[in-house]
């Protein structure tokens, strides 16, 4: 899908809906602000635990795939790295942020930094294999705020933990 259609055709390209592939799902890439506000609010609304991955992920991933192979080319060990990087993901879904959680070839975060102005951050879909639970970063839901509160107080003695666990 390019910039036009993104622009033209928001809803059908998924600029709003938090599962779909999230590659290229930005403003700069045509998304409309209004989707962008529709999945802040969809994240914010939701509890700080892990989604359900489906077909939006692995397309996010082979897109993720085809955006690397295009400006880094497709030559070993550079396309190994690459496909290291898809099939990780693919594989492990969420918790695979335990294992890359910072771009080989970009060093961004996957989980708090838009991918290079062309991706939303995964905290969105994967707050606890993220760490929301206690590094409220941007793309948490709100509900993770609670969870990290709950981590640092103890009601029963009124006590701040300061190790955060």
């Amino acid at each position: 899908v390019n910039n036009g259609l993104r622009f033209l055709c928001p809803v059908s390209c998924g600029c709003g809906d938090l599962m779909s592939n999230r590659m290229y799902r930005v403003q700069k890439m045509g998304c409309w602000k209004g989707c962008m506000n529709e999945i802040a609010a969809a994240t914010d609304a939701r509890p700080c635990a892990d989604l359900q991955l489906g077909d939006g992920w692995n397309a996010t991933w082979q897109s993720y795939k085809k955006m690397m192979t295009s400006y880094l080319g497709s030559e070993d060990p550079v396309a190994q790295a690459i496909q290291y990087v898809v099939d990780t993901f693919t594989r492990d879904g969420c918790s695979g942020f335990q294992k890359i959680q910072t771009d080989p070839f970009t060093s961004h975060n996957y989980c708090f930094e838009s991918f290079g102005s062309a991706a939303i951050p995964f905290a969105q879909i994967c707050p606890e294999a993220c760490g929301c639970q206690s590094n409220l970063e941007n793309g948490c839901p709100k509900s993770c705020i609670r969870t990290a509160a709950q981590a640092l107080f103890s009601p029963q003695t009124g006590a701040v933990n300061s190790s955060g666990s």
